[in-house]
């Protein structure tokens, strides 16, 4: 008996939607690992307190509370950048903010690129999970194999470029605040906490943090598409 032609529609959706499923994998692990490393406090704590950056800056928190601080901030659970002296009598916030208006405003900037690479997560989970259960249904296990395959090869090429940028940074790590329209000014506040090293490590978690994601979805779906064994051992 002939065998049957494939589809060439059938063919060519396989090849697209494992090929857009390698390259968000990547994406994912990215995405991932900057909203982990820059929304959550335990970053800023170990940071603050490594380097003690917060003994020379006049503001009513310890280690723990400004890295709680930020963190808030980042998840949306404060709207604003902002420290004001408190009235003990009637606890509300007097004097202004220790933050510059520019310096706010470049926060909010970091906070929305976060909540769009969040958004992305989302959507990108959303396909490369539904992706994955109809080729775990319709399709051999080595097509998703294959579509792993371009995962890691667009994550390697991410990664270089990656530590390119990260390169370019050790020379000029507040770049990155000049790139988002902060101009610096003397007596701003928050060089003087976020400093040119955090920015530094910062950068590098996000980048260890993509590998650790990325090693974890690897093995995921390894595991998933594992090949089943005939025979077992007794």
């Amino acid at each position: 008996m002939k065998k049957e032609k494939p589809d060439i529609k059938s063919v060519i959706f396989k090849r697209v939607a494992l090929f857009l499923f390698g390259i968000l994998l990547p994406v994912i692990a990215f995405s991932a690992s900057n909203n982990i490393m820059l929304r959550l406090p335990d970053v800023y704590q170990y940071e603050f307190k490594s380097s003690d950056c917060l003994k020379n800056v006049d503001v009513p928190y310890n280690d723990d509370d400004m890295g709680e601080f930020i963190s808030d901030f980042m998840i949306w659970k404060n709207q604003n950048l902002e420290i004001r002296e408190v009235d003990l009598e009637t606890n509300e916030a007097i004097g202004e903010n220790v933050f510059s208006h520019e310096e706010v405003v470049f926060a909010k900037k970091v906070r929305s690129i976060l909540d769009k690479k969040a958004i992305i997560l989302v959507l990108s989970l959303i396909y490369c999970i539904s992706i994955l259960i109809y080729a775990i249904a319709k399709w051999e296990k080595e097509n998703i194999r294959q579509g792993l395959k371009y995962g890691i090869r667009f994550f390697m090429i991410m990664l270089i470029i990656y530590l390119g940028i990260y390169m370019k940074l050790e020379n000029s790590p507040f770049m990155v605040m000049e790139k988002l329209g902060y101009a610096i000014s003397e007596g701003d506040l928050l060089p003087q906490i976020i400093t040119e090293n955090m920015v530094l490590r910062l950068y590098l978690l996000v980048g260890i943090g993509a590998i650790v994601i990325m090693g974890i979805i690897w093995y995921a779906i390894r595991k998933i598409t594992e090949p089943k064994r005939v025979f077992s051992r007794i």
